[in-house]
């Protein structure tokens, strides 16, 4: 297992891509497993632990010895480096949510220090 990429988001979620070498069947086959995954903020430590909120994605390669599938194979890890910092400057924000400023709640008359 490697950790190829770390977003973490503004509420301390992290949303990791992670690298597995897959068990081969056979000596000669280059199996690989990506994982696109939100944690919670501890360490990441295996796809289904504990820390881990869901699993986004979830990608297995056979064979990544062929030129072809080795580059297609370095695209998903681009793409998925690209999404996992997507989900990290997202953030969940609950739909129909309103931003409330401290000027908002002084002309409210509900914060400290309101004349």
């Amino acid at each position: 297992m490697e950790i190829l990429h770390t977003a973490t988001a503004w509420d301390g979620r992290q949303f990791v891509v992670v690298e597995y070498a897959v068990r081969r069947a056979c000596h000669w086959y280059d199996a690989r497993r990506l994982v696109l995954a939100e944690t919670d903020g501890t360490p990441y430590h295996r796809a289904n632990g504990s820390n881990v909120v869901r699993v986004l994605k979830d990608i297995t390669y056979d064979d990544v010895r062929s030129r072809s599938v080795r580059w297609e194979y370095l695209g998903t890890v681009g793409r998925l480096t690209r999404e996992a910092d997507e989900f990290a400057q997202r953030g969940d924000v609950p739909p129909g949510t309103a931003e409330i400023t401290l000027d908002d709640l002084r002309a409210l008359g509900v914060a400290g220090g309101a004349a």
